[in-house]
């Protein structure tokens, strides 16, 4: 629970019944860095993974490489980082 604190209250209660992808325009207000997967205690890291992988469905337009570019860079990272926790864990 502390840790879907770190997304924006109007996130969370927005988007946590979707199943599909969230496009926005413009959704750096709502989106903020979780911390890292190796920095929390394991018994979060189911918690966290699942607040990652929300993160991760927000569309972002590419076709306009300015735009937005620190929800892009932001969703970039976590995917990387999923990636790497993925592939660690085997």
């Amino acid at each position: 629970q502390q840790l879907q604190q770190s997304l924006s209250p109007s996130y969370t209660k927005r988007h946590q019944r979707r199943r599909s992808s969230v496009s926005r325009e413009n959704v750096t207000d709502e989106l903020r860095q979780l911390p890292q997967l190796r920095e929390v205690q394991l018994q979060d890291h189911v918690n966290l993974f699942r607040l990652k992988l929300a993160l991760c469905r927000v569309r972002f337009n590419f076709d306009d490489l300015a735009a937005d570019q620190i929800g892009k860079d932001l969703k970039r990272s976590t995917l990387l980082e999923l990636i790497e926790y993925i592939n660690s864990e085997r």
